[in-house]
């Protein structure tokens, strides 16, 4: 079996595709990667609207009390 190393990667060549191919594939990556951090922020607000919801169904206050605590306290 074969290993790479430092030396023998360093002077292997390595063809790439044309300039222009290579900037039209980080284009795309980089419309991935605005999409991906867009559904990270729709998922942080769902999840702030989950938890409002949830603490408005079991009477929850802001303080994190429900409505018996509040008034057995």
């Amino acid at each position: 079996m074969m290993h790479a190393t430092k030396g023998g990667m360093e002077v292997r060549k390595f063809s790439l595709p044309p300039l222009a191919m290579q900037q039209t594939i980080v284009a795309e990556i980089e419309a991935e990667q605005a999409l991906v951090a867009a559904n990270r922020e729709l998922i942080a607000r769902f999840e702030k609207k989950i938890q409002a919801t949830l603490a408005r169904v079991w009477g929850e206050t802001a303080s994190g009390l429900s409505k018996v605590e509040r008034t057995t306290s």
